[in-house]
């Protein structure tokens, strides 16, 4: 990874080598926020603020990470694109 980059062409892609570590992070970070958003309706100490905790703090934590999901996915769709069509251009390049 340190040569991609050192990489001063961009002729190597880093990214798609970096998103699983990015998307571990995203999890962690959501979890957080879940785990905090649920802490906050905890205090109030109402069952109905309980409740809702107990619903809205999962869903949250879903729907961040299925966003986040996505999002990085899309990223390595592009990135994968660009990478087939660098290989297309070569093979046609080399075949004349």
């Amino acid at each position: 990874m340190i040569t991609g980059l050192l990489d001063l062409r961009f002729t190597r892609f880093v990214t798609l080598r970096v998103l699983s570590v990015l998307y571990v992070a995203v999890v962690a970070l959501d979890a957080v926020v879940a785990l905090t958003l649920l802490s906050r309706f905890l205090i109030v100490n109402s069952l109905g603020s309980v409740l809702t905790g107990l619903v809205v703090a999962p869903l949250v934590f879903v729907v961040s990470t299925l966003v986040a999901r996505v999002v990085l996915e899309l990223v390595a769709v592009v990135f994968r694109l660009a990478q087939d069509v660098r290989a297309v251009r070569e093979h046609l390049t080399a075949t004349g």
